[in-house]
């Protein structure tokens, strides 16, 4: 357990106070943090520390004064530490923690979620149950190299154990206002991982590789079709809705897989690292430093929603060229 100081726990006694019964310490963290319940429950508990700025957050949402801490210098960002994923179990959490925020972020946010990506978002690779239990596949694999990962990839072990995971986060990101820009070669990490699994004979069989690179070309047709629309369709029925989608393309430089709530409680921005673990901040100076590149990179991107038709049609051709050409490589090999 990691050891919290006093000035925590005085912080979280004042704060219950403050609420008077009226809502419960954990959900008012959570909320106000941007973070999940289990993180919240951690900080109350004292496995985990507050940050300086989550309790600086907390001190001025509650209208607490935060004697005896230390002034930060200008040069430092807090960022909450998260555990580098190991386990299935550990994806199993993350996966819970990532459906968490964007219950939080439908909730509270005010202003559209802004994601860049040098991948396929992994959202959209959730929407399909063999290509999302490829996806955890992948993972597992990346996290460690025992020979029992040597098996064939059996999508139906991960279906049976994130089947309703996979269909949370489904149905939320499709109530989640969000603002996408991609980078050119978004499909060419699928393109690669999938090649190499299926040279290495770890795909299973033929048809099970053809049926994942079938599941992108959905994703994609949907996403084309939303950047057309301008909003989210669910996934489920086919139908739009009215929550707000707009799909950027930017040519200049191979975007990061990071994301960016702005919420009611303020900005929080979402850092990947280590292939796909992320550490958040709340820092105010480095959420808006961050909101100004992202807006930036928007003005020099193409915009693919709405009314660019012949630049969208152009972006999604090219990637289902490149799609055809690993289906026809894998039905001739």
């Amino acid at each position: 357990m990691q050891t919290v100081d006093n000035s925590q726990i005085d912080l979280l006694e004042e704060i219950s106070k403050k609420l008077n019964n009226k809502r419960r310490l954990v959900d008012c963290l959570a909320e106000t943090l941007c973070i999940s319940t289990d993180s919240a429950y951690r900080r109350i508990s004292g496995k985990t520390a507050l940050t300086f700025d989550e309790a600086v957050k907390l001190a001025s949402y509650f209208d607490l004064k935060l004697d005896g801490l230390v002034e930060k210098s200008g040069g430092t960002v807090s960022f909450d530490r998260r555990g580098i994923l190991k386990t299935e179990n550990d994806i199993a959490i993350h996966l819970k923690e990532m459906a968490e925020m964007m219950k939080i972020q439908i909730a509270t946010g005010v202003q559209p979620a802004i994601y860049t990506t040098k991948d396929i978002p992994v959202f959209y690779q959730l929407y399909f149950p063999e290509l999302a239990a490829f996806k955890v596949y992948s993972w597992y694999r990346g996290l460690n190299t025992s020979e029992e990962l040597n098996d064939p990839f059996d999508p139906d072990k991960y279906i049976s154990s994130y089947k309703n995971l996979f269909t949370d986060i489904k149905i939320l990101y499709s109530k989640l206002p969000a603002i996408e820009i991609w980078s050119e070669i978004a499909i060419l990490g699928f393109i690669r991982q999938l090649q190499y699994y299926y040279d290495s004979g770890l795909m299973g069989n033929k048809e099970t590789a053809l049926l994942l690179c079938d599941q992108h070309q959905q994703v994609f047709d949907l996403v084309k079709e939303q950047a057309r629309l301008g909003c989210k369709i669910n996934p489920d029925f086919g139908q739009q809705t009215e929550v707000q989608y707009d799909l950027y393309f930017n040519e200049l430089f191979v975007m990061d897989n990071s994301a960016l709530s702005r919420l009611k409680s303020g900005k929080v921005f979402f850092n990947s690292y280590a292939n796909f673990n992320y550490i958040p901040t709340q820092d105010e100076q480095f959420c808006q430093d961050a909101e100004s590149w992202l807006q930036n990179q928007m003005k020099r991107s193409v915009k693919l929603s709405k009314t660019r038709e012949k630049e969208r049609n152009m972006f999604f051709s090219k990637i289902q060229k490149e799609l055809n050409e690993l289906s026809n490589y894998i039905r001739s090999n």
